[in-house]
């Protein structure tokens, strides 16, 4: 049971069904109520450009990235063929400090010059905003990609990320593809090439993304608390 007066459950994926008989708490549930990082906010712009073709893709797998999904990616992409439209882009990983590959992933990219690899980052926003594209886990991450209406191809690699990408399929805001290592990635690549050269369905994802998280979750949260107290 909740013996509260206000639940907030900012998950894209919790709806009313969850508390039911559990909580007489007015909720506060659903990517309306996301509380995204301040620095986003401050952002002036939200919206972006979508080239005729995409040249700048962000890798992110979280902190952690236990599943090594960064070295996994990055050795499958080194034996793509040097035709291939995916290995004519700039790559920016953004690899968290908690990730035990580190070494092995920096040696890698060493046979990238198209790839930059970004560790501990504290300006998320900005490589955001730079990237075409995306390819992300399906964290939090999703949120801030959402507000930024990046088109994004996510991989769920936790049964509540497997929710949250779930709700995103479910609007058309993003690609989906589950398992990666067992296909070596390819089902990976095959996405990202058409969505490259696909600048419609990249706007269609960006758009979507865009409209689930419109920044404003903090604000009502803080509208709810105040007629509350009142």
């Amino acid at each position: 049971s909740y013996p509260v007066n206000l639940l907030l459950n900012q998950n894209i994926f919790a709806v009313p069904a969850m508390y039911t008989g559990k909580t007489k708490a007015k909720l506060l549930l659903g990517e309306n109520y996301t509380l995204l990082r301040t620095n986003l906010l401050e952002r002036q712009i939200r919206s972006r450009e979508h080239p005729d073709v995409a040249t700048k893709l962000l890798v992110t797998f979280g902190g952690a990235d236990p599943l090594q999904l960064t070295e996994s990616f990055l050795s499958n992409y080194i034996g793509l063929s040097s035709d291939n439209v995916l290995r004519k882009i700039s790559i920016r990983l953004a690899v968290g400090q908690m990730n035990s590959s580190f070494k092995t992933i920096k040696l890698l990219s060493k046979q990238l010059p198209n790839c930059c690899v970004l560790n501990g980052v504290t300006n998320m926003e900005d490589h955001m905003l730079w990237s075409d594209i995306a390819l992300s886990s399906g964290g939090s991450t999703v949120w801030e990609l959402s507000f930024y209406q990046t088109p994004m191809v996510l991989i769920p690699v936790s049964a509540s990320e497997e929710k949250i990408v779930g709700h995103m399929e479910v609007n058309n805001a993003a690609i989906i593809i589950k398992d990666p290592i067992k296909t070596s990635f390819q089902e990976v690549f095959e996405r990202l090439n058409a969505l490259i050269e696909n600048k419609e369905h990249r706007l269609s994802l960006g758009d979507k993304a865009g409209n689930l998280i419109d920044g404003k979750g903090a604000v009502r949260v803080i509208d709810a608390m105040r007629k509350f107290t009142n």
